[in-house]
């Protein structure tokens, strides 16, 4: 996605230039719609009229401290494997179209699609299939999908069948669910998790007399207790 192009303009303290430029913002997501809803504020910094060349290299000192310690960071993120710099000199082509997707039995009653989308990594296309997100309230409210006899056995070969597509990618396995008549195998993907807190939990089926009840899987934060 890229944002609006966006005048900027400022006077340098040390020879009163004026200087004019424009600069354009790149906004990239590991996930398909997770900037719906938010809100960007764009900052505009200005000398105040009593401002001294002493107070102005102060601000610039700070600023520049900041970035340092920013760049520190970043740096660390990127050897984790957590972020990915994007070299802006290279222009990525448009991705390939949505593939024409399948939607798996719907989990539960208030469960909403969100679809597969196109991942750039290691200078290529990567697809991430699309799922079900099932809210808190269906499971809480036992609004899940229920079948009258158990699932069979999950088949014997469930692996993937290329690589991951980055470091940070997650094999989800596959799993049975219930469109109403029979039970459908919806195979295993590799999956971005929104952040390192995050594991993915495999749809399980809870049996009880005779019946079973769908389980939906997803993402869960993992939680570290402290003493």
């Amino acid at each position: 996605m890229r944002s609006f192009v966006l005048d900027h303009g400022w006077i340098s303290a040390e020879d009163d230039v004026a200087i004019e430029a424009r600069f354009a913002i790149d906004l990239w997501s590991d996930e398909p719609n997770d900037l719906e809803g938010l809100v960007f504020v764009v900052e505009r910094h200005a000398v105040v009229a009593d401002m001294t060349r002493e107070r102005w290299r102060a601000y610039r000192d700070a600023s520049d401290a900041y970035y340092e310690a920013y760049m520190a960071n970043l740096e660390v993120e990127v050897r984790a494997g957590r972020t990915e710099l994007l070299d802006t000199k290279v222009k990525t082509p448009p991705p390939p179209p949505p593939r024409a997707e399948v939607q798996p039995p719907r989990p539960s009653r208030n469960a909403r699609w969100i679809p597969g989308y196109w991942l750039h990594a290691d200078a290529k296309f990567h697809w991430i299939a699309g799922l079900w997100d099932v809210p808190e309230e269906d499971l809480a409210r036992e609004q899940t999908v229920q079948a009258p006899t158990p699932p069979p056995a999950a088949p014997a070969h469930d692996e993937p069948t290329e690589a991951a597509p980055t470091r940070t990618a997650v094999w989800t396995p596959g799993s049975w669910q219930w469109n109403g008549r029979a039970y459908v195998w919806v195979a295993g993907a590799w999956r971005i998790p929104p952040d390192a807190r995050h594991t993915w939990q495999r749809p399980t089926w809870n049996v009880s007399a005779g019946k079973a009840t769908f389980v939906p899987g997803g993402w869960r934060v993992r939680l570290r207790l402290g003493r």
